[in-house]
């Protein structure tokens, strides 16, 4: 695991080299075991190494045997074994056991179909120096980011955006777009960042650069064409994914672990895990407030499979200390408080091992979110009379507030407020943070009304509509499935992952994102995936008899936060100090007199506007940071 950077100016301007040294230097958390770089006139690539495999000698970045092709990269290829024994076949010289080298040898082989070959999660550059071409490319799933900006003299990429930034020719300017998308999303979706004219190469996705000629291209994309299998083959074909995946993500010199949450998905990584080295390190972080701590559950787990468990208790007053450095590992603003959970993990993990197993993806795939199941009695809940509805509306407003995780109150004001929407809007109230009518209020009028009048307004749904409209199939939770893998899954859960656990020095590796096993899975029938309301049907199948049967009938959890109860306590202050009236008015963008209202009611326990405060704390406090 790496982070990388580099530029191509077009005019043959030579890159200063101390461009390259500042960038370099910017992303030293991902890489700090060692650094390199390739410069030549006009292009120059730069990494930072975590070294994973072939410690000593996998040096990057790395050419062939005539030093035509140059490449630096990050990430893992998971076939690389393969790949080495046919290219030294074809009478190519590699010389280390590290992955990063195939990739020049590939280049060779097959130019930009190398993508088909590898398999793995990976985002690299290689310049071609006979042919003066640059070629850019991001992993199918997008599990590791990948970021450019042009302009008329040059193109500069990185791992993160504040290699970027490094670079003079990059104006530290909001993308009004994208900001509305934030608030929208509580991240930054499909190709949008939060700086203007940077952006995102997407998920299976391509560049590549001839001078000023830069074209971008797909090669891959997720099917949810219904593959005509039994539910017995389906199983049989799932656990047989599952035991070759979780051994070929265990390739590593270097100690390994995984995040141990509690819950199924990463219960039966590590039941795989377990078949194939025993004694693993597992890692779990605990809360003080029950309802959102996992830790019984997770030890339950650690007896069945002997596992090596190490335990963490995340406090508000650690988050506290810390929060201002977690917002300086985010380019982006996110808005999640997961992000906090996933960062003290990463620290702490980090003094045992170099490398986790993570469970990210399985939700996106076998409908694991509550909201599926949401999306299925919404389609009921619409044909009931009109006065039931109403009824069930009046009585739900009736309910008292409550801070527990995921609390029946807070289910049910949900649902209600879905009460006015119809598919395929219902899928995506469940994940907007602020809505239309309240960024009305939220952003100030002068900048309200250059987003309408440069009609930007409505494109926080329109990302939501176009991507819907990829998707041929006629079921619409499939297409909801096919949304939350391509949006919110690489940029916001993904996104997450990289970055709090790459602030830590550490890589994470996430099996269920095989393309393989993804492929696989989005196939399957949708009764296969949710039957009954029963979410993960499948897997809970296949699990039945090797797991604990309170396990298996578990409820999704997921990776809460208790942020609601500590901002009206031990982080009331900096709720109070990040959202004062001389921070929100200084951007003039936000409608300070909207936000007061907000932590009011919060505070007072008239309305849990946890999300909402939480969303605004993050941006403010990463407009002090970059802005």
């Amino acid at each position: 695991m790496c982070g990388i950077s580099g530029k191509y100016c077009f005019n043959n301007e030579d890159v200063p080299i101390d461009i390259m040294n500042r960038m370099n230097e910017s992303l030293f958390h991902r890489g700090p075991d060692s650094n390199g770089m390739f410069i030549e006139r006009n292009i120059a690539l730069g990494v930072q190494r975590l070294s994973i495999l072939d410690v000593e000698h996998g040096q990057q970045p790395v050419s062939n045997e005539d030093k035509s092709i140059w490449t630096v990269f990050n990430g893992e290829i998971y076939n690389y074994g393969e790949l080495r024994d046919f290219l030294v076949k074809k009478g190519h010289t590699l010389k280390t056991n590290c992955d990063t080298e195939v990739l020049p040898h590939l280049y060779e082989e097959f130019g930009v179909g190398l993508l088909e070959k590898i398999r793995g999660m990976f985002a690299f550059a290689l310049w071609d120096k006979k042919n003066e071409t640059l070629f850019l490319a991001r992993d199918r799933i997008g599990i590791k980011p990948l970021y450019f900006f042009r302009n008329e003299k040059s193109l500069i990429f990185a791992s993160e955006i504040k290699a970027i930034l490094k670079d003079g020719e990059v104006k530290r300017e909001v993308d009004p777009c994208g900001l509305n998308c934030y608030f929208s999303y509580n991240y930054l979706p499909s190709k949008y960042t939060i700086f203007r004219n940077i952006r995102k190469l997407l998920p299976g996705h391509y560049l590549l650069a001839r001078g000023s000629n830069i074209e971008i291209r797909q090669y891959w994309e997720v099917c949810y064409d219904t593959n005509n299998i039994s539910l017995a083959a389906a199983e049989e074909k799932c656990e047989y994914l599952l035991r070759d995946i979780t051994k070929s993500h265990l390739n590593a010199d270097v100690p390994l672990g995984i995040f141990l949450s509690g819950g199924l998905d990463s219960a039966t990584l590590a039941y795989f895990i377990n078949m194939h080295r025993k004694g693993v390190n597992t890692f779990n972080l605990r809360f003080i407030e029950k309802s959102f701590d996992e830790g019984e559950d997770a030890y339950n787990i650690v007896k069945q499979l002997n596992t090596l468990h190490h335990e963490t208790i995340m406090t508000a007053e650690q988050c506290r200390v810390k929060l201002c450095e977690i917002a300086g590992f985010l380019d982006n603003p996110l808005g999640e408080p997961s992000a906090l959970p996933t960062f003290f993990l990463a620290n702490f993990a980090k003094n045992h091992i170099k490398v986790a197993i993570s469970g990210e993806g399985m939700d996106e795939m076998l409908c694991g979110y509550l909201t599926y199941q949401a999306d299925i009695l919404s389609g009921y809940y619409q044909v009931l009379p009109s006065f039931i509805k109403s009824l069930a509306n009046s009585l739900v407003s009736k309910l008292p507030g409550n801070d527990k995780y995921l609390s029946l109150s807070y289910k049910a004001k949900l649902f209600a407020g879905s009460a006015r929407k119809m598919h395929p809007e219902v899928h995506y109230y469940w994940r907007e943070v602020f809505s239309q009518e309240e960024k009305s209020k939220l952003f100030a009028s002068d900048y309200l009304q250059e987003l309408r009048r440069n009609n930007l307004f409505g494109e926080p749904f329109e990302v939501y509509s176009r991507t819907l409209k990829k998707i041929s199939t006629g079921s619409n939770l499939n297409k909801y499935l096919f949304f939350d893998f391509k949006i919110f899954l690489p940029d916001n859960i993904l996104y997450r992952v990289d970055s709090m656990s790459m602030a830590n020095s550490l890589e994470v590796r996430v099996p269920y994102l095989d393309h393989r096993f993804v492929e696989f899975i989005s196939g399957l029938p949708l009764e296969y995936k949710i039957r009954y309301l029963c979410a993960k049907y499948l897997l809970r199948r296949i699990m039945k008899n090797k797991l604990s049967a309170s396990l298996i009938g578990k409820r999704k959890h997921g990776f809460g936060v208790p942020i609601s109860i500590w901002l009206k306590r031990e982080l009331k202050d900096l709720c109070l100090e990040y959202l004062s009236e001389r921070k929100v008015k200084e951007i003039g963008m936000l409608n300070y007199d909207y936000i007061v209202r907000l932590s009011e009611e919060h505070f007072r326990n008239q309305h849990d506007n946890g999300r909402k405060l939480w969303n605004l704390i993050m941006f403010l406090m990463w407009y002090e940071k970059f802005i």
